[in-house]
């Protein structure tokens, strides 16, 4: 029997989309417990592509890809894993994330 109280809407596909595409992309788990730390997938990949690593997000297996390719899919990924979407672009509705 399925459970009658979760709600479930649009926004939790978008959120599970985003998440799968950072696991395929990145090839680790969308949350990762370490001795003394947390690590969320989607604040570390942030963090990266702010600091210019793109390329150093991809998971090794899938092989070499351009940044160009690269970057719109992890950008489209932390936009649907963000919790407020809109916070991501600028006025001009560029992405703030990795535009340098």
């Amino acid at each position: 029997m399925a459970c009658q109280s979760l709600w479930v809407n649009e926004k939790y596909d978008v959120y599970g989309f985003g998440v799968l595409i950072l696991e395929i992309m990145i090839g680790r788990r969308p949350i990762e417990y370490g001795e003394d730390n947390v690590l969320i997938l989607n604040e570390q990949v942030k963090v990266m592509l702010e600091e210019g690593n793109v390329l150093e997000c991809v998971d090794e297996s899938m092989g070499q890809y351009p940044e160009e390719e690269v970057l719109p899919v992890l950008k489209l990924a932390l936009v649907c894993t963000s919790e407020i979407p809109s916070s991501m672009f600028d006025e001009e509705g560029e992405g703030r994330v990795g535009s340098h």
